[in-house]
């Protein structure tokens, strides 16, 4: 998987304190952080706080999901889908009109993801293991 520095809101800081904590990609972020005593310890041994390990954890979750890159994690934590699992269990017209409302708004993406894509997300969500605790 990619460097964490793709990872929109990780910033040059906390890279630098995760790569000293042993963490230099995508994928040593989910191995670490996939429980919650392992969340604690990169917090300790990065001093960031584990709520912010956490929604980062859960990006690189998403990142298992084709189509999902940062921007549409970001967007999906935005209407209120915070994991894999939970995508998993919405329905695609509803999640589609949540993000279209937002966007509105809020401007997120410059492309709002279609039914189509949305089912799509759901029905890969729906066949990947669970890695998060």
């Amino acid at each position: 998987m990619d460097d964490i520095r793709i990872m929109k809101g990780i910033g040059s800081s906390n890279e630098l304190k995760l790569k000293q904590a042993g963490i230099h990609s995508i994928k040593d972020l989910l191995e670490e952080g996939f429980s919650k005593k392992g969340r604690a310890e990169l917090a300790k041994k990065s001093k960031i706080r584990e709520k912010l390990i956490l929604k980062w954890v859960n990006h690189a979750d998403f990142f298992r999901v084709n189509g999902i890159g940062d921007q549409y994690a970001e967007f999906l934590e935005a209407v209120g889908v915070y994991t894999v699992t939970e995508l998993a269990t919405i329905k695609p017209e509803n999640l589609a009109a949540e993000m279209a409302q937002l966007n509105v708004t809020k401007r997120l993406v410059r492309r709002i993801p279609t039914v189509r894509q949305i089912e799509n997300w759901i029905d890969q969500a729906g066949k990947l293991p669970r890695v998060i605790e």
